[in-house]
């Protein structure tokens, strides 16, 4: 009788042994026999001899991961927290920095397409609690002497020259960062200061004389972008973006343009007079979250 309950008992502790060990994100630890994971959900039989009435049902998307009898891991969802598992407590002993903790809502880029215009432009984004929007600014500084075809609605001016622009941007996130490669919807208004000659025509009898005139313009631009986002580490990321939108002219900028249009216009074509231009942008932008 003896040798019975021997057997008996090693045979209890190598079942105990030989069971599936489910951990679950909120810290819980449940011993058993997996019997079935779908899409949604995973049902683990507890009593190895009441199969129908043990078995117990917990939704997929709880479970942190699932060590099998014969060793293998499979993994469900991210730990929200670091955490270490004990076999003398079957719940989660939080560690104190928590991923939470160190969760980035702030991104700072550089546009490097824009060192090709010799721009440094910057850019500073801060995402709301959800990750599904972010709203920013930007700036950027112009070391080029005479503004260029990337400037072609300032170009056609006299002596024209890019200074500075400000902009003031918001992007939607629909994926919210849940993968390694985002895209974005949004708006990007957008100040570009510039300085030129303005040119006058003085006539005096049949002759006329060219004044120039030093002048300053502005564009204000309103743009709606589409972007995507990819995370490299989880401290630095690449971020795309290119919009299309316009701007009305104004002031001297307005009126300096149409006379530079209109100079080798033909004589029997009607007078042009321009008020609303098409602007676009296009970024490529290396960037460090934190």
């Amino acid at each position: 009788m003896a040798n019975y309950f021997l057997i008996l008992f090693f045979l209890l502790v190598g079942f105990n042994k030989a069971q599936d060990r489910i951990y679950f994100l909120d810290g819980k630890r449940v011993e058993g026999h997996v019997e079935e994971i779908g899409p949604e959900d995973v049902i683990i039989r507890i009593n190895p001899y009441e199969p129908g009435e043990s078995n117990l049902k917990f939704p997929v998307s709880d479970i942190l991961l699932i060590e099998y009898k014969n060793g293998k891991f499979e993994l469900f969802n991210a730990a929200t927290k670091n955490s270490i598992f004990t076999p003398q407590d079957q719940h989660q002993q939080r560690i104190v920095k928590s991923t939470e903790a160190v969760t980035y809502y702030n991104m700072t880029y550089l546009n490097t397409l824009a060192l090709c215009n010799s721009d440094i432009s910057l850019f500073y984004e801060r995402l709301n609690p959800t990750k599904k929007i972010g709203i920013g600014v930007m700036t950027a500084y112009n070391f080029n002497k005479y503004a260029g075809v990337q400037n072609i609605n300032i170009a056609i001016l006299n002596d024209p020259k890019k200074n500075y622009d400000l902009g003031a941007f918001c992007n939607f996130y629909p994926a919210h960062f849940r993968r390694k490669t985002t895209t974005s919807f949004g708006v990007l208004m957008k100040y570009m200061n510039f300085s030129f000659s303005s040119v006058t025509e003085e006539k005096s009898g049949t002759s006329s004389t060219l004044v120039y005139t030093p002048a300053n313009g502005y564009q204000m631009a309103t743009m709606f972008t589409f972007g995507t986002h990819t995370n490299i580490t989880k401290d630095f990321f690449i971020k795309t973006s290119v919009g299309l939108g316009g701007f009305t002219l104004r002031g001297t900028y307005k009126q300096q343009y149409n006379y530079i249009l209109n100079q080798n216009r033909a004589a029997n074509t009607p007078e042009i007079n321009s008020s609303f231009l098409l602007k676009a942008y296009l970024s490529f932008n290396v960037g460090y979250n934190f």
